[in-house]
């Protein structure tokens, strides 16, 4: 009987190591059990959080925590996975603004929380304290799923007031809190937070189970003919190399609503860079009036990649013609066609959605050439010439010049008596002076009769 008691301790004993060889093997790499250190969690206390039993839990850790006016603390969203692989995590989240604030590391208020580092992407990272709201979102499009324990992000609050503020997930209006895997939501239950300010009695968490939300889920709205689009426009244009341009993202829904879109584009960075109003390069384009909220804004101008999330976070889900968001491109070098692609293929496929939904039917790229400086063809130029003006030259006039008149004058010859002599008469001579103007003066010469 000894012997058999030995028998089954030994062999008891050898299934429990066998068991621990299993388990130890059977955590992947990079994920972090739930029972790791502080360090490993990012300063989170070994053993918090809800139990992984069984399904994927997202929570706040310490689920409540107490407080006087003007303390800041930290609390982290930290979803629980267990073996369940997840690709992405967004956690929607409504808390008390008279009694607590979402400050930055100086105590200011903050507009962001702290982003965790687990997932490849960060999505979407917006506070209102105004409401009371935090919407923050991240995604693997890089890399494998991740699973075990992962540290979401930290919000850091000020207590601002006396009296008791919960800190809850929304899970039943848009956008909700979800952690998915391609897509489909496989969160199961929400472990709510809880702050007391001033004193009072320790607050209690509370937990929310979610129903199992199916694979697939089915948008209920009627979609169009042909079904709801994303285009550019222009679609097509002639650009100068040098030129800036405006193209908008157009979703063109029909009576279709939608609550979120998401646009992953591709363009040849040797050909085109987005740029701001001074002809700039930037990282990021320009939102449009369709949705609320702005999820994603990232360019990469050196891999020619645009990548823009948006969503409808409070009021009617838009519908009809609706301008998603504007890129002012800059034409760099000649091109016959500088194609601006919509992409539609994982890990970047672009979507429009209603309830979870992709409704994405169509895209529509766009197609923009880019001329080169226009050269001039020499022509010939004519010169005109200055034009002589005559100068006016004094032209001397002529003036009538007065010859004296000559006074004859009467010499007396004595003549030898009686003798008889001829007397010659000489005829008038004429004598013609001439005047620069071609007057005439005549001077007669009188010969006297001796």
């Amino acid at each position: 009987m000894g012997n058999h008691a030995t028998s089954l301790r030994a062999a008891m004993l050898g299934m429990l190591v066998l068991f621990l060889v299993c388990a130890i093997y059977a955590i992947p790499s990079g994920a972090v059990p739930f029972g790791a250190s502080s360090a490993a969690r990012r300063g989170l206390p070994a053993g918090a959080g809800p139990s992984l039993t069984d399904g994927v839990t997202i929570a706040i850790e310490p689920p409540s925590r107490q407080a006087q006016p003007e303390d800041v603390f930290v609390v982290d969203i930290v979803v629980s996975a267990g073996s369940q692989l997840v690709d992405g995590a967004q956690a929607s989240i409504s808390f008390d603004p008279a009694i607590l604030t979402v400050v930055d590391a100086q105590g200011n208020p903050a507009n962001q929380i702290t982003e965790g580092s687990a997932f490849s992407t960060h999505l979407m990272n917006t506070v209102d304290n105004t409401s009371g709201r935090i919407f923050y979102a991240d995604g693997q499009l890089s890399g494998d799923p991740l699973n075990g324990t992962i540290a979401l992000a930290t919000i850091r609050f000020k207590a601002i007031s006396e009296g008791q503020s919960a800190v809850t997930f929304i899970l039943n209006a848009t956008p909700q809190t979800k952690v998915t895997l391609q897509e489909a939501n496989v969160l199961t239950a929400a472990q709510n937070g809880s702050v007391t300010v001033g004193e009072g009695s320790e607050p209690t968490a509370t937990a929310t189970t979610l129903p199992q939300e199916t694979a697939t889920p089915t948008a209920t709205a009627t979609v169009p003919v042909g079904g709801p689009s994303l285009a550019l426009d222009p679609a097509s244009a002639e650009k100068m190399v040098g030129e800036t341009f405006l193209v908008q993202i157009i979703a063109a829904t029909g009576a279709q609503a939608v609550d979120g879109a998401q646009v992953f584009i591709d363009f040849d960075p040797t050909r085109l860079a987005v740029v701001d109003a001074d002809g700039n390069p930037v990282s990021s384009i320009i939102p449009g009036s369709a949705f609320d909220v702005v999820i994603l804004n990232s360019v990469d101008n050196a891999a020619g990649r645009i990548d823009f999330a948006a969503g409808q976070l409070s009021g009617s889900p838009p519908s009809g013609l609706l301008s998603v968001a504007t890129i002012r491109f800059k034409a760099l070098a000649v091109a016959s066609d500088a194609t601006v692609h919509i992409s539609t293929g994982a890990p970047r496929a672009s979507k429009l959605t209603y309830q979870g939904a992709n409704v994405l039917a169509q895209t529509s790229d766009g197609h923009y050439a880019i001329l080169g400086p226009v050269t001039a063809t020499p022509t010939a130029t004519v010169t005109q010439r200055p034009t002589h003006t005559l100068t006016p030259t004094w032209t001397p006039t002529a003036t009538p010049t007065t010859v004296p008149e000559e006074t004859p004058t009467t010499t007396a010859t004595v003549l030898p008596p009686n003798t008889p002599t001829a007397t010659v008469t000489a005829p008038a001579v004429e004598t013609r002076t001439e005047t620069p103007v071609g007057s005439w003066i005549f001077l007669p010469v009188i010969l006297m009769d001796r």
